[in-house]
C-alpha cells in the first residue's frame, strides 16, 4: 500500500467512517491517507486540534505501520498518554505520531519542541521501530539531550536531530546541528542494520 500525508482547510471527503479524528478540528488540520496498490482508498484520517497543524513527512517502521511528522499549532488533542511530551511547550512544537497500518488508530502522538517554534520535516525508522525526525528550531530548551553533539542553539534557527524509542514514550537523544546563520533539516534517512541516520537540508 501507500500511504501520503499532508494538511487540509477541507471539511467534508477526507475522512473515512471511524477514523481517528472524522473532522477538521481548526482551520488546518494534517491528514493521512492510505491507498491499496489498484489506488482504492483503504482509511484516511484528520490529524490536529483546534489550531494549525500540518503532516510534512511520512515513513513506515519495520512493520508497515505509518509514521508522521510535521508542525502543530494546537495546545490540546495532539498527545497521547504517558509519551514523551503530552504538553505544547511554545507557539509551534514539531510532533511525531504512529498509526496502525490496518485501522488507522494512533498508536501514539507526542510533542517535540522547546518554548520557540519547532517543526518536523522528515521522519524515518530503524529495524527496532525506532524513529528519527529532523526539522527546524528556534527553542532553547527541551531540544539535545545531555552528551549531545551540538547542546545549544547557535543561530537564529538551527536544524535538530532526534530519536524516539518505538512507543514514543523515550526520547533516546536528540541534538541541534547548526551554525550562526540558520539551519533547517529537511529529510532523515536511516541504516535499519545500524541505526545509523544521515539528515539533509540547508543553511545561510
Amino acid at each position: 500500500g501507500i500511504f501520503v500525508g499532508g494538511f487540509t482547510s477541507g471539511s467534508t471527503g477526507m475522512a473515512t467512517g471511524g477514523a481517528y479524528h472524522g473532522a477538521n478540528n481548526g482551520l488546518i488540520d494534517g491528514f493521512l491517507l492510505k491507498i491499496n496498490n489498484n489506488g482504492t482508498r483503504q482509511w484516511s484520517t484528520y490529524y490536529g486540534g483546534t489550531g494549525n497543524d500540518y503532516v510534512y513527512g511520512v515513513t513506515c517502521d519495520a512493520s508497515s505501520n505509518p509514521c508522521v511528522t510535521g508542525r502543530t499549532e494546537s495546545a490540546a488533542t495532539i498527545a497521547s498518554a504517558g509519551v514523551f511530551q503530552t504538553t505544547r511547550s511554545g507557539a509551534a512544537d514539531a510532533f511525531v505520531a504512529k498509526f496502525a497500518s490496518g485501522s488507522g488508530a494512533v498508536s501514539f502522538s507526542t510533542y517535540y519542541g522547546g518554548t520557540g517554534v519547532d517543526e518536523g520535516s522528515g521522519i524515518a525508522a530503524d529495524a527496532a521501530n525506532n524513529l528519527y525526525i529532523t526539522g527546524q528550531t528556534n527553542s532553547v530548551i527541551n531540544i539535545a539531550t545531555a552528551g549531545a553533539p551540538q547542546t545549544s542553539l547557535s543561530g537564529v534557527q538551527d536544524a535538530f536531530v532526534g530519536k524516539l524509542n518505538s512507543t514514543g514514550t523515550t526520547r533516546i537523544w536528540g541534538t541541534y546541528f547548526g551554525s550562526t546563520g540558520s539551519e533547517q533539516g529537511n529529510e532523515v534517512v536511516c541504516n535499519t542494520l545500524t541505526g545509523d541516520a544521515g539528515i539533509i537540508g540547508y543553511t545561510t
